[in-house]
Parts: structure tokens; C-alpha cells; sequence
């Protein structure tokens, strides 16, 4: 039992330790604050999950074998590059089937698998177990086992358990209203395709049929395309602060909200639809606009 706790810990401590350097890796990027990863709380789980793993698989061989085989050190480092890809790709694929976005993606970068891992990061997350395997994790170990006893341990895990059960169910939630704006977007998108590709075929022979048609369409698309701007500025946008009774002023931010000001390749998604959404609305009432001419 003392061993689940232990590792479940240490999800949390390395959790922990990864949103700080992302944070602070993003915010210097960025020049501003920006809260890294899935949950609002201080925690990026991929971090911690990705440490669970290394520290259960690969591990006993720093506690077999120390530094004395060189050959085993280049073993651990090779697993460790593996297992890294394996939590990411699946990682990735898990988050965008059942929230329909992604969080991150790779494909501008060379050796890239789907935009989902990429060989500059794989060869980090050699580096970075080596490191760990090695020197962290053992520097760790010693100094929670010296520092907090097992009683004071599995009460540290029992608090972290329930703040992180309440910030995932707020952070689920946010991710599913992401997925429905990005659901409404594709279908939008789609839609408009269908009508700039019918307008592409052949405008003037099928102009005359499908002209009243298209003005409906086109001012609908009109209407859904404003309207789904205007979720997106609410997203990317912080709301005004908030009177409390006291005077004091505080903003108030969903969770929906709060995942796509942490996500860049969200908004970048996002902001990239909704332009392409508008460069065929022009295009199709440049082109309605040119028929009615020709009239």
C-alpha cells in the first residue's frame, strides 16, 4: 500500500514540477502569464504521468545496475525516448476523440507522426530520462522518505486526490464546451466548402438555379459565421471584472475559457477556421455580386 501511495505522490509532485517549467517556458515566450496546461490548478498530468512511468518501468535499473553498465544507461535512455512518444501520441489521440481539438501539435516540425510526436521532442524526452532515471527521481525518493513520514504521506495524497477529482470535472467540462463550438465550426465549415465549391463548378450555368438558394445560404453562413466569432472573442477574451459586494473587483473566468487561453494551438485552430470561414464569404458574394452584373 505504501508503495501505491508513494508513486501516486509522485504524480503529483513531478505534475507539479512539470506546470512550472511550462509555465514559465510559455509565459517567457509569450511575455505574459500564461497558466500551462489541461487543469487550472498548478498540475500538468501528462508531466506526471509520464514520470509515473518512468519511474515504474525503468527505475529498477538504476536500482539493479547503478552507473556500472554504460550500455544499460543507453538502454534506459532509448526505453525512455519510446515510452515518452507512446504516453504523448496516445495522450493526444485520447484528448482529441473525445474533446475534438487538439492541445498541441507538431506538424511544422520535421519527423513528426501526425503532428501528435516529433523527433526534437522525443530526443528531449531522452535527455530528460536520463536525468531523471539517475539523478531526480533517487534525489527525490531520499528526500521525501527523510522528510515526510508514511502517515503524513498518505494524507498529502488524500488532499491532492480530492482537489484534483474537483479541478478535472471543471476542466472536463471546459474541454466538452470546447468540443461543441469546435463541433458547430467544422459543420459550418463544411458547409460553406460545399457552397463555394458549387459556386467554383460552374457560376453561370448553375447560377440561375441555385441563386435564391445560395442568398439564403450565404446570409445564413453570414449569421452562423458572426455568431460563432463572437464565442471565440468570448473565449480568447477575459470578461470584465466583477463588483463583489464588498467593492473589490475580480474576474471571473469559465473553464472553457480558461483551456483556450492556456492552449495556443486552440486558438490557432480556431482562428484559422473562422478566417478561412470568411475568405469564402467574400468569395461568394464577390462572385453572387458579378452574376447580378452580368444580369
Amino acid at each position: 500500500m505504501n508503495a501505491v501511495i508513494d508513486t501516486i505522490l509522485y504524480f503529483f509532485l513531478y505534475s507539479i514540477v512539470g506546470w512550472v517549467v511550462e509555465t514559465i517556458y510559455c509565459s517567457v515566450g509569450e511575455k505574459k502569464f500564461v497558466n500551462r496546461g489541461f487543469l487550472t490548478g498548478p498540475m500538468c498530468p501528462i508531466y506526471g504521468t509520464g514520470a509515473t512511468v518512468f519511474s515504474v518501468c525503468l527505475s529498477p535499473f538504476y536500482e539493479k545496475f547503478g552507473y556500472s553498465k554504460w550500455y544499460i544507461i543507453v538502454l534506459v535512455i532509448f526505453l525512455g525516448m519510446l515510452l515518452a512518444d507512446i504516453v504523448e501520441f496516445l495522450t493526444s489521440v485520447i484528448m482529441e476523440k473525445l474533446f475534438n481539438a487538439r492541445w498541441w501539435d507538431y506538424s511544422k516540425k520535421k519527423f513528426n507522426i501526425q503532428g501528435r510526436i516529433c523527433l526534437g521532442h522525443t530526443i528531449y524526452w531522452g535527455i530528460a530520462t536520463g536525468l531523471f532515471v539517475y539523478l531526480v527521481h533517487p534525489f527525490v525518493v531520499g528526500q521525501v522518505e527523510s522528510l515526510v513520514n508514511p502517515t503524513q504521506r498518505r494524507q498529502i495524497v488524500v488532499m491532492l486526490l480530492i482537489v484534483f477529482v474537483f479541478d478535472l470535472f471543471f476542466a472536463v467540462k471546459g474541454a466538452f464546451d470546447v468540443r461543441k463550438l469546435m463541433t458547430k465550426l467544422n459543420k459550418l465549415y463544411d458547409s460553406a466548402h460545399e457552397t463555394v465549391t458549387a459556386f467554383r463548378s460552374n457560376v453561370s450555368q448553375k447560377y440561375e438555379d441555385i441563386h435564391d438558394t445560395m442568398e439564403k445560404g450565404v446570409y445564413k453562413l453570414a449569421v452562423w459565421v458572426a455568431d460563432v466569432s463572437r464565442q471565440i472573442s468570448e473565449l480568447e477574451k477575459l470578461p470584465a471584472p466583477k463588483k463583489r459586494k464588498n467593492g473589490k473587483n475580480r474576474r471571473v473566468r469559465s473553464s472553457a475559457e480558461r483551456q483556450m487561453q492556456s492552449a495556443k494551438t486552440l486558438r490557432q485552430t480556431m482562428d484559422a477556421k473562422i478566417q478561412s470561414l470568411k475568405d469564402m464569404l467574400e468569395e461568394v458574394s464577390r462572385q453572387s455580386a458579378d452574376e447580378e452584373e452580368k444580369k
